[in-house]
């Protein structure tokens, strides 16, 4: 069964920073790569999340998926890729995208 968007929650997510985790995956569930980003949820309706990366000013879709972005404990996230440390973010989400095959 499929929730109900919470708009109301949603716009209390707006403004907020959030630490991303996105997980890449083979058909078979072979992990092909992590990627940790941060930045500032600009907007948040029942169709799309847009969220300002902070490193690059690029502007990011992510799902409008409202109980995926949970409170983040407090202290400190280092992005293992790049060295970069955030402090006190907002929020964390972690999604996982699925790269198909490429054909045989």
């Amino acid at each position: 069964m499929k929730s109900e968007f919470d708009a109301v929650k949603a716009k209390s997510l707006i403004g907020k920073n959030v630490v991303i985790g996105l997980s890449y995956i083979d058909n078979d569930d072979n992990m092909i790569d992590q990627e940790q980003l941060y930045g500032d949820i600009l907007n948040f309706n029942e169709r799309v999340v847009v969220v300002k990366i902070r490193s690059t000013g690029n502007e990011m879709t992510l799902p409008p998926v409202v109980d995926a972005y949970t409170e983040a404990p407090k202290g400190e996230y280092r992005n293992n890729k790049t060295g970069e440390v955030i402090t006190d973010p907002d929020l964390t989400v972690a999604w996982t995208i699925r790269i198909p095959n490429p054909a045989k």
